[in-house]
């Protein structure tokens, strides 16, 4: 058998020598599975099957990994008998490589959870997009989607805005903004858009790149934290939140004005600058009793303001558990009820004095 310098190089064999490896050390070169398919197609070769060209690894002795491509032929004298195969070998290792990159980004865009499309400049219409964006819209596949005019698939009352987002992309190379998709029922649903303009090295806009998450269910959840926390900030009734060490997190308006300090006088504080010192010792440690071990509180505090004023506050103190059930805050909602219990006071003197 003769090699060429090429052949040994590829094969990761010194070419100081012009004698080739036999088909015992040939095939210690090649990656063990892909031994046996080299060694069906040698005998192919010299069935003069003329077989196709072959693709395998192999691994050479610095320990590199080696795509090659091989072909070859059978000669035979003029009795027939096989005298020699004539072979190519090709080095194909970059191109493998790059066709399992592609192949990557392939199965990414397929099976990416969120939606991605890729859009037209010009046309302005949808070229390709993957199943999750399909399913998205409610669509059954993406082919039925495709070549769909983009802006048709946002809610009319978006239009101008998508536009002007289009155009900061296009300028800027990226831009992110959620908006309202119409499913193909013509529902609505709330997205999160990231929008790329993929552009050559002249700067021409080759297409759009959108990848899209439905929002939906986040934007109820924001809506309702947003009532609730509109609830808590316009109650009438003191609200502060602390950790489970008792530092204060969270006080709202009602707090600020019945107790006279500001937010940033009490965060990181605990509610024990409001102590005056005349609440039995005993209301506390009830306190700390009931509320680490899971149940809520109810009872009074004599309570001092910022300006020395006494006060008496009917307090609930809950826990808040995390989902595994570890206690990380405590809620106190409190009222002031000095006037009610001065009255009350009042009323029974009243009735003692009639006795």
């Amino acid at each position: 058998a003769i090699w060429s310098e090429e052949s040994f190089r590829l094969m990761g064999l010194p070419p100081d020598t012009d004698q080739a490896p036999s088909m015992k050390r040939f095939l210690e070169l090649i990656h063990p599975d892909d031994r046996a398919a080299i060694g069906k197609w040698h005998e192919e070769c010299l069935a003069e099957m003329v077989p196709p060209g072959i693709e395998y690894r192999i691994l050479t002795e610095s320990g590199e990994e080696r795509w090659l491509l091989s072909a070859g032929i059978l000669e035979v004298d003029a009795a027939g008998k096989p005298e020699r195969i004539i072979g190519t070998v090709k080095d194909i290792t970059e191109s493998k490589r790059l066709a399992t990159e592609k192949q990557r980004w392939v199965d990414a865009f397929k099976f990416c959870a969120h939606g991605i499309a890729i859009k037209c400049p010009n046309t302005k219409k949808l070229i390709t997009c993957n199943p999750a964006f399909a399913s998205m819209l409610e669509y059954e596949n993406p082919g039925e989607i495709e070549n769909i005019d983009i802006m048709s698939l946002y809610h009319p009352d978006r239009i101008d805005q998508i536009k002007t987002y289009i155009v900061v992309s296009d300028q800027f190379g990226s831009v992110s903004y959620e908006s309202i998709y119409r499913r193909k029922n013509g529902s609505s649903i709330d997205v999160q858009v990231d929008l790329v303009s993929v552009k050559d090295a002249t700067g021409r806009i080759l297409y759009r790149v959108a990848t899209v998450q439905d929002i939906t269910e986040r934007k109820k959840s924001e809506n309702q934290l947003l009532k609730l926390a509109k609830a808590v900030e316009q109650s009438p009734e003191s609200i502060f939140i602390t950790d489970d060490k008792g530092n204060i997190e969270y006080v709202n308006d009602a707090f600020c004005r019945n107790s006279g300090y500001r937010p940033y006088e009490v965060i990181g504080k605990t509610p024990a600058l409001l102590k005056s010192d005349k609440t039995p010792v005993e209301t506390y440690s009830s306190l700390w009793r009931t509320v680490l071990s899971g149940h809520s509180w109810c009872g009074e505090f004599i309570n001092k303001r910022k300006d020395g004023n006494e006060y008496i506050d009917l307090a609930h103190i809950t826990p808040i558990r995390q989902s595994g059930g570890k206690i990380t805050h405590f809620v106190s909602v409190q009222e002031d009820i000095t006037d009610k219990k001065r009255s009350a006071n009042e009323l029974e003197q009243h009735r003692n004095d009639l006795e």
